[in-house]
């Protein structure tokens, strides 16, 4: 059954938030493919991801290149994901669509909970994935730590 995690991200870097996310991700064996909004977005996470350091460097590509079905990790912003991804991250995007999240073991969304546009988007997510049949489980980040919660 497909797990959805919110992860609202108030004092904590997306990009840090992120790169823990593809770790644990890739130790489970799963390609994942990054959702981002614009291109702009998908250069800068490719370049955070470059400059990982030498024990950290997470093997990725954006799309568009020649073997982009054989990317661990891929990052795109369209909803076509050639690696046949187990695990779809979302940055602050709220367009998944149940025979999309079928096919995945998780869905993570990742957003700026100090936005208003951005909570009640991501709200309007996890209670759409609620309703069909989603397992949804929430992580705030507040005063430099997680804690799990109920709701957003």
């Amino acid at each position: 059954m497909t797990e959805a995690v919110f992860y609202k991200l108030t004092d904590k870097d997306q990009i840090a938030t992120l790169g823990s996310i593809l770790v644990q991700s890739r130790e489970r064996g799963w390609r994942v493919a990054v959702r981002c909004n614009s291109d702009s977005d998908a250069l800068l996470i490719d370049r955070s991801l470059w400059k990982a350091p030498d024990d950290g460097f997470l093997p990725h590509g954006r799309i568009g290149g020649e073997f982009d079905q054989d990317q661990p990790i891929l990052i795109l912003t369209g909803s076509h994901a050639p690696n046949r991804p187990d695990a779809l991250v979302l940055m602050n995007r709220y367009d998944v669509d149940s025979s999309e999240v079928s096919r995945l073991q998780r869905v993570c969304v990742l957003f700026d909970g100090r936005d208003e546009r951005n909570l009640a988007s991501a709200r309007r997510l996890s209670g759409q994935l609620t309703d069909a049949g989603v397992n949804v489980v929430c992580w705030v980040n507040e005063n430099g730590a997680w804690s799990r919660r109920q709701e957003l």
